[in-house]
């Protein structure tokens, strides 16, 4: 939903266009939600970034710092000529121990799902 306060879980992936080098919060890129699977359970919205100045209503906020490492990294990728850079976005560290603190969550479905892809890596 737009204007929920939440940042979103999830994969997404980023290309080019999606940096903002002159972003309001310091150097922003744009994560590109709503997804697919966003939009089929009925969440909008539109510009949720990874972004400096360190202060966020959903957004996922850092220091200005750490945001220029991140974009170099990104804008590195792109200049080598990667055309996409996945972002996957997990609630917690999706430990065997963390997901039994959380199976009782109204979420624990969905991560479930995510937590295959956590283990991947």
């Amino acid at each position: 939903m737009t204007g929920d306060l939440k940042s979103p879980e999830g994969f997404y992936h980023v290309s080019l266009k999606q940096l903002k080098p002159n972003s309001h919060y310091y150097r922003a890129i744009n994560l590109g939600f709503p997804n697919e699977f966003d939009k089929s359970k009925g969440y909008s919205g539109n510009n949720l970034m990874i972004h400096g100045e360190c202060k966020s209503i959903g957004c996922y906020a850092m220091t200005n710092r750490y945001m220029d490492e991140i974009y170099q990294y990104a804008e590195s990728a792109f200049y080598h000529g990667q055309l996409a850079i996945k972002i996957n976005i997990y609630p917690f560290r999706m430990t065997p121990q963390n997901m039994r603190r959380y199976k009782n969550n109204d979420n624990f479905l969905f991560w479930k799902q995510l937590q295959h892809a956590y283990e991947y890596y």
